[in-house]
């Protein structure tokens, strides 16, 4: 499968180091052009945050031209090389993303011969949900949400929803904070290895990472997902433990 943009962005400014991904962040700040991104909305953004910060003020195209503008203003040209290269490359479809999304109308007919053509299994057609926009309920009042819950996924499915959600364990619930707080990545790696959550395998793979965050985000979408709520329970003890402080404070102590 063909990586995404947004897949290709985060990638790339994963690879950078500390200090040009901070240059590359003041650099954004720094654009005459329009629209502007405020130096507040990026100081804190890991590269997740700040991709996602990237397609929604400049759509995914213009987002990867963003990026190699100022990956070559901060002199990393062989990264801005990266992207010119994908651009170059990238698939009709995978181009004219936006416009497929915000355009395209027959969607059951489209889903129905993609599972007949066997591109798509049976789960995935099932699992065609609609999805909500983190920018729209960020200021989304009590009121706001539960009208946009009832229009997303009509009464009952907006009942289904909420209870997923109230059902979340911890360590999902505050995964952007734990992958961004937590500091004592090595030490919690000894503790799940020694509880048996994680392979020696998967222990090395993750302990290669360049950044505290990859690592974290690495665990995340590996062991931790795959381990079920005994094992989340298990990784909850071991961050109570060696990270106090910042568990209290996401509990709100």
């Amino acid at each position: 499968m063909s990586k995404t943009v947004g897949d290709t962005l985060i990638g790339v400014l994963d690879d950078l180091e500390e200090a040009e991904l901070k240059r590359f962040k003041r650099k954004l700040c720094d654009r005459k052009q329009e629209p502007k991104v405020r130096k507040g909305n990026v100081e804190k953004a890991d590269p997740v945050d700040l991709v996602d910060l990237l397609t929604r003020t400049f759509t995914e195209d213009g987002a990867l031209n963003v990026a190699i503008e100022v990956l070559g203003a901060i002199n990393c040209q062989n990264v801005a090389e990266e992207l010119i290269e994908f651009k170059k490359y990238k698939h009709f479809v995978d181009h004219h993303r936006t416009a497929l999304i915000d355009r395209v109308t027959h969607v059951e007919p489209i889903l129905d011969r993609l599972l007949e053509k066997e591109i798509i299994t049976v789960n995935a057609y099932s699992e065609q949900e609609p999805k909500v926009r983190k920018g729209i309920v960020e200021k989304a009042d009590t009121v706001d949400l539960v009208d946009l819950l009832t229009r997303t996924f009509t009464d009952d499915g907006a009942v289904n929803v909420a209870i997923e959600e109230l059902d979340k364990h911890f360590v999902d619930h505050h995964r952007t904070a734990l992958i961004d707080r937590v500091t004592h990545v090595e030490p919690i790696l000894d503790r799940l290895l020694e509880r048996g959550i994680i392979t020696t395998n998967t222990y090395s793979e993750v302990r290669a990472g360049k950044k505290k965050q990859k690592r974290m985000r690495e665990l995340f979408d590996g062991p931790v997902k795959a381990c079920g709520t005994k094992g989340k329970d298990i990784f909850l003890d071991i961050l109570m433990d060696l990270e106090p402080w910042l568990i209290s404070d996401l509990k709100g102590e």
